[in-house]
């Protein structure tokens, strides 16, 4: 199972284009090679209130942070958006491997859309369109498809593990389609 912090209503408009967090004490950068452990999972810890809900042994809290209101000297706005693990919204009561990577497709699930923002911005940038409410309309969005695809995901691969591992490999192939979009902090 899953517990978003953000997705739909959290949107910090703090700029972290000088000052990029990789990681830190409650933050963890989505990359490519740094899965999550359980480690990680420093929040407060969750019993399930109906024993027919013993499968929400965890959860995964993330964070998107993005820009908004800058401008280039063209007048296009800049939509700067990064996707963080936050380590204190995320909660194990088990150390089970196959947990674990459940919790990490929800994390390549919002990567996935975050890579989708980039590229609708993008697309934006370069038809240069200067009206802010173009860009949050896209991100918007593009946040409530992430709600549901996460919610479909859910759904589908519940104490299921094969149909998790087909949802794997469905998530990498969408990733790579959109790899041109991942951020990768030392590109800067």
């Amino acid at each position: 199972m899953r517990y978003f912090i953000i997705i739909l209503s959290l949107i910090s408009c703090s700029s972290f284009a000088q000052n990029v967090i990789i990681e830190n004490d409650s933050l963890i950068l989505w990359q490519k090679d740094r899965k999550l452990t359980w480690d990680d999972f420093k929040g407060i810890k969750h019993q399930p209130k109906d024993v027919h809900l013993i499968h929400q042994v965890a959860a995964c809290g993330i964070e998107f942070k993005e820009s908004f209101f800058q401008k280039t000297p063209e007048d296009l706005p800049v939509v700067d958006v990064k996707l963080y693990f936050n380590k204190y919204r995320g909660w194990t009561i088990t150390n089970d491997i196959k947990i674990l990577e459940h919790e990490q497709i929800h994390f390549d699930i919002a990567e996935l859309h975050t890579r989708k923002i980039r590229k609708k911005v993008f697309d934006l940038k370069t038809k240069e369109i200067l009206n802010i409410y173009e860009y949050v309309n896209i991100v918007d969005s593009i946040f409530k498809e992430c709600d549901t695809y996460q919610d479909k995901y859910d759904d589908e691969v519940l104490l299921n593990h094969d149909r998790q591992q087909e949802w794997k490999h469905l998530i990498y192939k969408e990733l790579e389609e959109l790899k041109e979009y991942e951020y990768i902090p030392n590109n800067e």
